[in-house]
């Protein structure tokens, strides 16, 4: 946890003394639950649809039209340097003619700000939190010149979602940039815990993954508390550190949840990102293919001070 800083000042003229508080805003999959966020950094729908969608497309369309009023339509064509085939679509239909002028002078924009001024992410990395639809995040990455996303910026349940969903059209183009971490310490130890819970459904269990912070059973809406419980916890002391045996335990409890006829699993992440890359690739990556399972993640939103609620998300 990152914690408060405290800037003293002394005003000598009016005798005062000026305290300014300031907070580190740093944003992790795993340190949500114990990272305050500065609501102003919260990125909501309309402000990123602004940023990344509406704008973008309003640059593009408008560069288009004063191209297509200045320049006649044969020698803008040899300038875009279009093939005879298209050349033969444009002649017989002219609705085509527009719509790849917008097209090319579209992928000549966003190639110049990605390239030449470097633009890679659609979200700061270490300032911004995404709270919105997953669907947006992949249209930003087909519109905006910038199409990486940190893990830290986005909610746990979408990353996990963009994991398993990074092959099809909508997510191929988004990128997702995954924080590197030290190795395990050897000091570090893994341990698996089993709760039952109060009405088990032995079809439904919940699964716990933490390091650093336990989550707080206790602390379970009691609705959760009515399915059976696995925690899988890393101790590392205060670091944030990558377990190659944390990622095995929970490989070993999906496998055998799945093997003992589970056909439903909710997931409370409170790990690093990296830990939940390698969970993914390791038992979700043939999305689901090889399965009859539903997989969920719990969220642990900043308005119930980043305790776990019932809410949660499919993912898979």
């Amino acid at each position: 946890m990152i914690p408060l800083r405290r800037l003293l000042f002394h005003g000598r003229k009016s005798g005062c003394t000026f305290m300014i508080y300031t907070r580190l805003q740093v944003v992790g999959m795993g340190e949500v639950g114990h990272t305050r966020i500065n609501k102003n950094r919260e990125v909501r729908p309309f402000r990123f649809s602004l940023a990344h969608v509406l704008s973008p497309l309003g640059l593009y369309l408008v560069s288009a039209i004063l191209l297509l009023k200045i320049e006649p339509q044969d020698k803008l064509l040899k300038l875009l340097n279009v093939g005879d085939s298209i050349l033969e679509i444009l002649a017989s239909y002219k609705w085509a003619y527009p719509i790849v002028v917008f097209v090319v002078i579209s992928i000549i924009i966003k190639k110049f700000f990605s390239n030449i001024l470097h633009r890679k992410y659609l979200l700061h990395t270490q300032r911004e939190y995404y709270l919105g639809p997953i669907w947006l995040l992949g249209i930003a990455s087909w519109i905006d010149s910038a199409s990486t996303l940190n893990a830290r910026s986005i909610p746990v349940w979408q990353f996990f979602k963009l994991l398993i969903l990074h092959e099809s059209i909508l997510y191929n183009n988004l990128e997702i940039d995954v924080p590197e971490v030290s190795s395990e310490a050897s000091s570090s130890k893994v341990t698996v815990s089993y709760t039952k819970g109060t009405n088990s459904n032995f079809k439904r269990l919940m699964i716990g993954i933490s390091d650093t912070y336990k989550i707080d059973y206790n602390k379970l809406p009691s609705t959760l508390k009515c399915d059976d419980y696995v925690e899988i916890r890393s101790d590392h002391g205060n670091n944030r550190e990558y377990s190659s045996e944390l990622v095995k335990k929970c490989v070993e409890e999906i496998n055998k949840a799945q093997k003992a006829g589970i056909t439903e699993i909710s997931i409370l992440p409170n790990t690093i990102p990296k830990h939940i890359q390698e969970i993914v690739r390791e038992c979700f990556s043939d999305a689901g293919r090889n399965g009859d399972i539903c997989v969920y993640v719990n969220e642990n939103p900043r308005s119930n001070n980043y305790n776990y609620t019932i809410k949660r998300h499919r993912i898979l």
